[in-house]
Parts: C-alpha cells; structure tokens; sequence
C-alpha cells in the first residue's frame, strides 16, 4: 500500500475526525485484501498512524482498534489458544514504542507498519509465558502515608496513569470500577454489559486480573506496586 507525497489530499485529510478517518481506513483495508495491489490508498490509515506516532491518545486507541483483526490473523499457531493474552501484551508493547523516550516509533507508511506490527506479533508470541501465574486481585494497591489530603492526590495521578497505560477501553472501565470505584465483579460484569453483552462475572475478574499482571510489567507502575 503505497503513500504518496503531500498532496491537498493529504492536508484534507489532517483535518478529519478521527471517527471519519476510521471509517476510510477500513474501506481501504477491506479493499487491499480484495485487490491485494500494492497501490490500494492507505492515506487515511497512514494519517492515523501519524497522528499515533505524535502521542495523540485518541489517535493511538483508534490505530490499535485497526490493529486487532491483523493481530489475530498474525498470531502464530503456538499462541493461539493464549490468544487474548497475545493480544494485550502486542498493546502495551506498542505503546512502549510508540512513547518511548528516546528512540519512538517513527511512522513513515502503513505498510511498513504492519510488518513492524507482524515483528512484534511474533516476538511477543515467542517471549510469552506458556503458564500465566495467578495474580491476587488486591495485588493492585496504592498506599503511601503523607498525609490524607496528599495521598489522595497522589492515588489519583497514580490511578490516572495506569488507565492511560491499558490498552482498549474495556479493560480501563473495568479498573476505574474496580480500583476507583471499588465495585465488586458482579458489579462490574452488570455495568459492562452494554459493551459486551455475553460478558459474565468470570470475565470480568479475568479482565480486573489482567490489567494487574499488564500494569505489573511496566517499571514505571512494577515500582510504585512494589513502594
């Protein structure tokens, strides 16, 4: 899929809602898999990915939503029935990349991209655990004693920062619930039913656990779990 030069096309483009440029991305992936020439427009995919690689949240959570189909069809055969596991540990990898510090990814064509995409897949696959441990549901914890009035202020940026490290809105909601709001699962499972609506309590406690063991792996959050 090709990128061309900057054309009025492209800056007509810059200007378009993200939801807009979701909706072209698709039709133009749905019409490469058709044509499979290499040509097929992808400048509304790309102007995503732009917008990703410039930190832009929104613009990321939306690159991600494009990503998932293609990392379930990259999944190698021996990651397959870890498949939900893979494809949350592919997020929070890409989000390490793309807000590394010093070296973030550079987005230069969608198509270059999805082999980076196609990389991490199979690296991630490679390195992950084939027996996950289990992880304690009030592992996830903020306790510091400065004070009522600080540590209030300081759960809350703390609370904040891990919701902007997971990676899709299900997984943030059911944190929020459970670690802001202190609902319980069968709590949580009932309210995100609009969401999901073959959503039970066993999957809620599954999502609560693995934003825990997702969070865990980060240093930035592993210390402050540990402090």
């Amino acid at each position: 899929m090709n990128t061309g030069s900057r054309s009025d096309h492209d800056i007509l483009l810059g200007s378009l809602t993200l939801d807009d440029l979701y909706s072209r991305c698709e039709a133009q992936l749905a019409a490469f898999q058709q044509s499979r020439d290499s040509r097929q427009d992808s400048r509304s995919c790309e102007e995503i990915l732009r917008r990703a690689a410039n930190r832009d949240e929104d613009a990321f959570a939306w690159l991600w939503r494009i990503s998932i189909p293609l990392v379930r069809k990259l999944c190698p055969v021996q990651c397959r029935g870890d498949l939900d596991d893979l494809q949350q540990e592919v997020a929070i990898n890409l989000l390490r990349k793309f807000r590394h510090p010093t070296s973030p990814y550079q987005a230069r064509s969608f198509a270059e991209y999805r082999v980076y995409l196609h990389t991490t897949v199979f690296h991630t696959c490679l390195k992950m655990p084939r027996i996950s441990p289990a992880i304690a549901l009030e592992s996830l914890r903020f306790e510091p004693s400065q004070g009522e009035e600080t540590d209030a202020v300081m759960r809350h940026a703390f609370y904040e920062r891990c919701l902007v490290l997971l990676p899709d809105e299900l997984h943030r909601e059911a944190f929020r619930r459970r670690f802001v709001l202190h609902e319980d699962p069968a709590t949580i499972a009932a309210a995100l039913r609009d969401r999901d609506a073959s959503l039970t309590i066993k999957d809620a406690y599954r999502l609560i656990e693995r934003c825990i063991k997702l969070l865990a792996k980060l240093p930035e959050i592993g210390d402050m779990l540990e402090a």
